[in-house]
């Protein structure tokens, strides 16, 4: 299914699939990468999505509580913008919704801001925008992604039993 002006889905969703493979296995290992974004995200000759740029990665980050703020603003959750004391899964979790959101929504993230204080106010109180177009799996994967309670939001596992990943390449869905 083509969403207004971004990638298809199936295209969208093969390379997510891959990076949510990666993003797994990372928090398998106790380890948040803090930094995902679509520009630490390459595809290599073979079109294989890479997930690059460890330099803000944290060992034993994914379970244990941090107050330390890390990443790009349009990705960071609610959590990590307040401040909070947050775990470094469900705040990568929240990345990966912003991620997929880009990927689908030509690069449009889900909140923006004019400046950091419009960008995190946004994040905190703002509804949600679904792209136009996406299928209605997507949009329900989008949702719990971008869920603003990190206690709520779906995690690694949960993402790659999701309906939407496990549609098969074109497949509708």
């Amino acid at each position: 299914k083509k969403t207004k002006g971004g990638l298809p889905e199936a295209e969208a969703r093969r390379i997510f699939k891959q990076v949510v493979d990666g993003v797994s296995y990372l928090h398998g290992n106790d380890i948040a990468h803090r930094d995902i974004k679509l520009e630490n995200i390459v595809l290599d000759e073979a079109g294989t999505a890479r997930i690059v740029d460890f330099g803000a990665a944290r060992e034993g980050g994914a379970s244990a509580m941090t107050r330390s703020v890390q990443g790009t603003p349009a990705y960071m959750a609610p959590e990590v913008c307040a401040g909070h004391a947050h775990k470094g899964a469900p705040a990568d979790m929240w990345a990966l919704g912003v991620l997929v959101h880009t990927l689908l929504a030509r690069g449009a993230f889900p909140y923006w801001g004019k400046d950091m204080a419009e960008l995190k106010r946004n994040i905190a109180t703002r509804d949600l925008s679904i792209p136009r177009g996406v299928s209605a799996p997507c949009a329900d994967l989008l949702r719990k992604l971008l869920d603003k309670s990190a206690a709520r939001r779906m995690s690694a596992s949960e993402l790659q039993n999701h309906p939407w990943m496990r549609a098969a390449g074109g497949a509708p869905v």
